[in-house]
């Protein structure tokens, strides 16, 4: 009788590639929006790093899930009364009216 082996889903492994995956290809179409798209919009961003820049940071430093949330943090104060200036990506996300850059 053959044994069958686990699931292939649930695989530490498996579930790794899955997510280096999505990464990768989070990152080509952050990619390809900073290399096509953004030069044809106005400079409109509060902060430095520019937003599509922050995103790139945050994934590759702190990998999917957190650099989105991260992403998406900085997209809500991205506003007239959300903070501006220096802003690199850091755990936990910084508050709502930051200014600039705090350690």
């Amino acid at each position: 009788m053959k044994v069958l082996a686990k699931d292939p889903v649930y695989h530490p492994i498996h579930l790794w590639n899955v997510l280096h995956t999505c990464e990768r290809f989070t990152l080509t179409c952050l990619f390809l929006y900073k290399r096509h798209i953004s030069p044809l919009l106005p400079r409109a961003c509060r902060f430095i790093p520019n937003c599509s820049e922050y995103s790139i940071q945050s994934i590759q430093q702190f990998g999917l899930e957190r650099g989105l949330i991260l992403t998406v943090w900085r997209l809500l104060r991205c506003q007239p009364f959300g903070g501006y200036g220096y802003d690199p990506p850091q755990w936990p996300p910084p508050s709502w009216f930051r200014r600039g850059y705090e350690r």
